[in-house]
């Protein structure tokens, strides 16, 4: 009855117990009762476009994309205005949950997303995911009622204390608890109190971006961030990308900013939409990624030189629906990346950490033949993201600047030792000097229960959460285990 299981980039792979598909609140209730009947446990998974092994298991494993329909608001209280909120079950992916909302009249919109519509909704959710946006959190800021199936085989319907639910239309096999201290450790929990049926989300009128980026330098980027510059005050998204090697004397970077302005078919300024790898790609023949890599291969010091050439040519502006401006997609170039939360104040130390480790990583390759292995092969960017009340959030109670680091993965090659230990030598620098946390599904597996508890202050309030919920650890994996849970207490076998 095994199965397999393989992450989107290949470098994580489960053997589960049995791949199950459920399509409905019953189905995951009878899932998590059978997992308890035989001693197994159960995770839940998404697009699988994590890097660590968060979603492993021996066990069960839920394919969350199995439900993913738009579902009637329940009973709401009297006060509750309904016009900016949408039900859905929580495996529907970020794209129908778009095209989902623009339907509606009048159509809607997300307030904010990442830069890739393939995820799941609650993957995207329950690890943190987030766009660009001074004064926009993560995706789990929209999150206002949650419905899920915990350890005991029952389900639980959760909210803030001023829920939006009404208390006497709740069905009699749900048990609503309006709690903010319980609704702020269960949006963001990594598939380990629960498996999520149902969100409630806040939404907004459906609206369209104008994007314009400029090429820079990271000279000039460095000041912005300490002067309040119009860059964030302005604008409703920013992001910088930087070259993490030095060309010309200058490490080059590209400012986006991005203003808000209404829906409109004939929005009409163009600049190329692709990120910088595709970009790459196509000042080549035959958008070949592979002439990029023979070439990298054979003289790992072109490297810097293709990273600029890509950034230089994202010059321009462009203008669409919100969507289409904030995804980049993620089709023609392979690749993985980690992503490092720092608190805002510390961004700039936090570039010259990691340009410092790129530069002296590079120095540390045994042979020219190996060389190109010891190089950041992408543009790493800066995204601006506020606070969340999320206890587990990497934005938790701090305005945060996600830092992702990008690698190509080269045909034929996947994701390198080399490129893992230069992130972690990173992940470890950010931690220990600048008190970053980091995305959950990124970690590449590094992170420790130590960590959690250093970087996370409401750690201890968030373990009684998941006590409340799932005391015999249904919903324990080898992962949890290690990073949230240090390797201690009971496990069901079998997970």
């Amino acid at each position: 009855m095994s199965a397999t299981w393989t992450n989107y980039g290949g470098n994580i792979t489960a053997t589960p117990h049995a791949i199950v598909e459920p399509k409905s609140l019953d189905d995951l209730r009878k899932i998590v009762e059978k997992a308890r009947a035989e001693g197994r446990t159960v995770r839940g998974v998404g697009d699988g476009h994590s890097f660590s092994s968060v979603a492993v298991t021996d066990g069960y494993l839920v394919r969350t994309q199995s439900y993913g329909l738009p579902l009637p608001l329940m009973p709401l209280r009297p006060d509750v205005n309904s016009s900016n909120l949408v039900h859905v079950e929580a495996g529907m992916t970020i794209r129908t949950c778009i095209d989902t909302l623009r339907k509606m009249i009048p159509p809607k919109g997300l307030h904010n997303m990442g830069s890739y519509t393939g995820q799941a909704l609650i993957g995207a959710i329950s690890t943190g995911t987030h766009g660009s946006g001074w004064k926009l959190g993560p995706l789990a800021n929209a999150v206002r009622s949650v419905t899920m199936v915990a350890g005991d085989g029952k389900a639980y319907r959760i909210e803030p204390t001023n829920g939006i639910s009404d208390p006497g239309g709740v069905p009699d096999d749900i048990t609503l608890i309006q709690e903010d201290t319980v609704f702020d450790g269960v949006v963001i929990a990594m598939g380990s109190l629960g498996l999520v049926y149902s969100l409630v989300l806040d939404v907004r009128d459906d609206y369209a971006l104008v994007e314009r980026r400029q090429v820079s330098t990271w000279n000039t980027v460095r000041p912005i961030l300490h002067t309040g510059h119009d860059m964030f005050t302005k604008f409703r998204h920013q992001e910088v990308l930087i070259n993490p090697y030095e060309t010309d004397g200058h490490h080059t970077a590209v400012i986006t900013s991005r203003r808000e302005r209404i829906p409109s078919d004939d929005l009409d300024v163009q600049a190329n939409r692709e990120n910088p790898w595709q970009v790459i790609a196509n000042l080549l023949p035959w958008h070949a990624m592979n002439v990029i890599a023979t070439l990298m291969k054979s003289d790992a010091s072109t490297i810097p030189g293709f990273l600029d050439s890509g950034l230089r040519t994202l010059k321009g502006m462009f203008g669409s629906r919100y969507d289409a401006v904030l995804s980049l997609g993620i089709d023609a170039v392979d690749g993985y990346a980690s992503e490092v939360a720092v608190p805002f104040e510390s961004t700039a130390d936090a570039v010259d950490i990691i340009i410092d480790e790129a530069k002296t990583y590079r120095s540390e390759a045994p042979n020219e033949s190996v060389a190109w292995r010891y190089y950041l092969t992408s543009p790493f960017s800066l995204r601006f993201v506020a606070p969340s009340s999320q206890m587990m959030a990497p934005q938790y109670d701090r305005l945060t600047t996600m830092i992702e680091i990008p690698c190509v993965s080269f045909p034929g090659t996947g994701v390198t030792v080399e490129s893992v230990r230069l992130l972690n030598r990173i992940h470890r620098r950010l931690i220990n000097d600048v008190g970053a946390r980091l995305h959950w599904g990124l970690e590449f597996d590094a992170l420790t229960a130590q960590d959690i508890s250093t970087m996370y202050p409401r750690y201890n309030e968030w373990l009684a959460i998941r006590e409340r919920f799932d005391p015999d650890r249904v919903f324990e994996n080898r992962w949890s285990s290690r990073v949230l849970f240090g390797g201690s207490g009971s496990v069901i076998s079998g997970g």
